[in-house]
């Protein structure tokens, strides 16, 4: 049977791990695996599944309007079905405003400057064009 970590807690009570193979300590308690503990702190939540599957959906190519409705609607679903937390869901909402504010204003900008050169071309020489 695999020993109790030897290390102590905040409260000072005995830790309730089990020790690793050959080792007094668990994971969280070794020391000399306090270096590796510190690189995982520094990464925090950078590999988590559903930050990666985020990135996937979202990041891989540019979506279509339908398919970003799509993986907002699958990340509600998800939320409610507790597969999601819904802090995540909070970001991806943001996200996605985010990205109708930029397309809204993309798509402004491209219909205005269609809108400016169909003028510049139909107006008679010498009104509102550059000479």
């Amino acid at each position: 049977m695999a020993e109790q970590c030897a290390g102590r807690r905040k409260d000072q009570s005995r830790c309730r791990g089990t020790a690793l193979p050959g080792q007094r300590h668990c994971f969280i308690h070794d020391p000399d695996l306090a270096m590796r503990r510190a690189e995982g702190a520094a990464k925090g939540g950078r590999h988590k599944a559903t930050e990666h599957r985020v990135r996937r959906d979202l990041l891989t190519d540019r979506l279509a309007p339908a398919e970003v409705e799509g993986v907002l609607c699958r990340a509600i679903t998800q939320t409610v079905a507790g597969e999601m937390p819904p802090g995540v869901l909070s970001a991806l909402a943001a996200g996605v405003r985010a990205y109708v504010a930029i397309r809204q204003a993309t798509e402004f900008e491209q219909r205005l400057a269609a809108v400016e050169e169909s003028i510049a071309r139909s107006a008679p020489a010498g009104i509102g064009r550059a000479r």
